[in-house]
């Protein structure tokens, strides 16, 4: 089994794990005792079973969970109730405070498994692409030039400022120096090559060297845009910066606009399946 490559046994085992874990700590809440004891544990492990079968034998789970948006709601929504909660005492919130202080250990928990449920559902709708689907076309480009400085003053500048406000700033959870050394490894790699592959139902994305892919559906596909120095493509929600890619870096652009400009005009694609 493959994190990158995720088969389905993989996405089903990760499937139950997630939805184990949050039967186990639903459990524990309604019954009033601890996670680790019989009842939550029992529980959490038959519902862990059952949502492992029943992912194994829907073939077309990832496709449509991943279509609904809901790998990034799943880890994208703890992770905001935290960074919420060390903002919100700024400006004098004391319940949210205490709220935070009692169910952060339960909210650490759940984003991390939370992220870990989004990279194998998205890494498996990219594996059941390759599998089912035609490659249209596929390139390596560096992002242009233009991208990279932004990338770089914007990553630099908000890095920077996060890791003294991490220094200054006394709260309860303190993400800042983790967010500011993240952003400053980010302004360091945003030159770096990424790869490219079009299908019928989307464009998949990847930098060499890192373990997740993004995918964006043909539906969310917004336009192309092509000059002498930049291939541009503009995506809908969740995503709201362009694609940029240096045209210097691309072999036969002209052929890779025209291609992207066909998908995105062509008949949506069901890719459910």
């Amino acid at each position: 089994m493959s994190f990158r490559r995720p088969s389905a046994l993989f996405f089903a085992v990760a499937t139950g794990w997630y939805v184990g874990l949050l039967a186990l700590g639903i459990t524990g809440l309604a019954l009033g005792v601890g996670y680790v004891t019989l009842w939550p544990l029992t529980v959490g492990a038959c519902v862990d079973l059952l949502a492992a079968a029943g992912s194994y034998t829907r073939a077309n789970l990832a496709p449509r969970l991943v279509r609904m948006r809901l790998p990034h709601l799943l880890a994208g929504v703890p992770f905001v109730l935290i960074f919420g909660g060390t903002l919100l005492p700024l400006v004098d919130l004391p319940k949210y405070e205490s709220w935070l202080t009692t169910w952060l250990p339960e909210l650490l928990v759940i984003t991390v498994a939370g992220l870990v449920f989004y990279f194998v559902s998205i890494n498996r709708h990219v594996a059941i692409r390759y599998e089912r689907d035609s490659v249209v076309v596929d390139w390596v480009a560096e992002p242009d030039a233009r991208y990279c400085r932004l990338v770089r003053a914007i990553s630099v500048g908000i890095g920077c400022g996060c890791l003294v406000l991490g220094f200054v700033v006394d709260l309860i959870v303190n993400p800042f120096p983790g967010i500011g050394g993240v952003l400053l490894v980010q302004a360091f790699l945003a030159g770096r090559p990424r790869e490219y592959v079009l299908f019928e139902s989307g464009l998949c994305v990847h930098r060499p060297g890192t373990i997740n892919y993004q995918f964006v559906p043909q539906g969310q596909l917004r336009s192309v845009d092509l000059t002498d120095d930049r291939l541009a493509i503009r995506r809908g929600f969740p995503w709201p910066f362009p694609i940029r890619c240096a045209t210097t870096t691309i072999r036969r652009p002209r052929w890779v606009a025209d291609e992207l400009t066909r998908v995105l005009t062509s008949t949506p694609v069901d890719d459910r399946n």
